[in-house]
Parts: C-alpha cells; structure tokens; sequence
C-alpha cells in the first residue's frame, strides 16, 4: 500500500518565509534556510517507497521553480483557498 505525502510550500521569497527568525536571520537568510527546508524533506521522503510525493504550492506562478526542485514523480498542484485551513481542505 501506498501513502500520498502532501507537502504544502511557499517559493523560499525573501520577506516572505520565516520572517520571525529575522533577526537574527536576515530575510535572505532566513528565505536560503526555507529553501533548504523544502529540499531537505523533498529527498527524505523520496528514498521512502512506501510513499507518493505531492506538492501544494504557493504562488501559482512558482510552478517552473517546484518542478525544478521536486524529485520526478512528484504531483504538483498550486495552492487554493483563503487561509491554511480552507487550502488544506482543497
């Protein structure tokens, strides 16, 4: 049996991930350090066989840069709905 492993993501944009670890980060840090989040997980759970890889991503346009980051096979879909509960239930 297989699981889908939904991961929810944000393009790593300066100012716009992790903005509480700045300081003592500054946002280009803190948006390096969320990129290495994402690609990160993204190996882990690739090397699991029991699991399929999804993406819910944020901003629509940030299509080209996640597939460019997902390992191939890897669902992409852009996140939709107002806040995190409603794009989770999406």
């Amino acid at each position: 049996m297989t699981a889908l492993l939904i991961i929810f993501a944000k393009e790593p944009r300066p100012g716009q991930v992790k903005t509480r670890l700045s300081p003592p980060l500054s946002l280009d840090e803190a948006a390096h350090l969320y990129h290495s989040f994402i690609q990160d997980i993204l190996e882990e759970m690739a090397r699991v066989p029991e699991v399929r890889l999804a993406m819910a991503f944020t901003p629509p346009e940030a299509q080209v840069w996640f597939r460019g980051l997902a390992p191939p096979g890897t669902d992409l879909f852009p996140q939709e709905g107002a806040d995190l509960g409603e794009r989770m239930a999406r």
